[in-house]
């Protein structure tokens, strides 16, 4: 009973969250091995590997689903190709942008449920427990992620265009997240339809 932008839409947030989920699964592996103390450097094909698999749904959901897309969500997966672009370039082994970008993809990783939740919700109901657990992943992780950006831009930020780039970059992010967090503070299962 979906249109075919409805059934994209549905499709590509569930894919995204199974992206998500293994990408989490994944770094947190890869610094378990490492005991929790990452080697940027060593691990630098892993970690752009990770990188290039965050950035598959954003880049499938540009081709396929951007006539239904919010402006907003649309400006957040551009930035996540341009900052993916600039990891493959960046060599991880010094301090700079390209982390920042890593990390806020990592805790981003983290908040696979959201986009499950948002591809889901129209073909299952969610109990208003589940939708608040979500929503509260979600601000948690949006919160840590945020308070660990203060601190590495702190220390690490130096005059140059690259930084400028990832405030740009960062403020588009924290929009949509913003945004999203909003829509999960009011949305109601009455809007559930199927």
């Amino acid at each position: 009973s979906f249109t075919f932008d409805r059934k994209l839409y549905i499709l590509s947030n569930i894919i995204k969250s199974i992206f998500l989920f293994f990408i989490s699964c994944n770094f947190f592996l890869l610094e378990a091995n490492n005991h929790f103390t990452l080697d940027w450097e060593s691990n630098s094909n892993e970690i752009k590997s990770l990188v290039i698999s965050y950035a598959i749904p954003d880049f499938w959901s540009i081709l396929i689903t951007n006539r239904t897309m919010k402006i907003n969500t649309l400006f957040h997966h551009a930035c996540v190709i341009i900052a993916t672009l600039f990891i493959i370039y960046s060599d991880l082994s010094k301090p700079g942008v390209h982390i920042s970008f890593i990390m806020y993809g990592l805790f981003s990783a983290y908040t696979f449920l959201v986009n499950y939740f948002l591809g889901a919700r129209f073909i299952h109901k969610f109990s208003n427990k589940m939708i608040n657990f979500t929503n509260l992943t979600y601000m948690v992780s949006c919160a840590l992620n945020w308070d660990w950006q203060l601190y590495y831009t702190i220390y690490n930020f130096y005059f140059s265009f690259q930084w400028f780039v990832f405030i740009t970059l960062l403020y588009f992010w924290i929009n949509d997240d913003i945004i999203l967090v909003k829509f999960l503070l009011n949305y109601k299962n009455s809007e559930f339809k199927i």
